[in-house]
């Protein structure tokens, strides 16, 4: 979690999260995402690492990543 807390209270860009491309070529894909973000949402992707699947979860409050 201490890696991703440079990340918190940043603005979530909703181009770059819709860009299947962009997700793919980190390896990633997005299983979840609300159209439109409401006040409280959140966000999940899936990638794999080695032969699992790892969901992330992005908790966004008024368009800010909070978790």
């Amino acid at each position: 979690m201490k890696r991703f807390r440079k990340y918190f209270d940043k603005t979530l860009n909703i181009k770059n999260i819709k860009n299947s491309n962009q997700l793919s070529a980190f390896g990633g894909t997005s299983k979840s995402l609300p159209e439109p973000l409401d006040d409280f949402d959140e966000v999940e992707f899936i990638t794999d690492f080695g032969d699992q699947n790892v969901l992330i979860s992005i908790v966004v409050v008024l368009n800010e990543i909070k978790r």
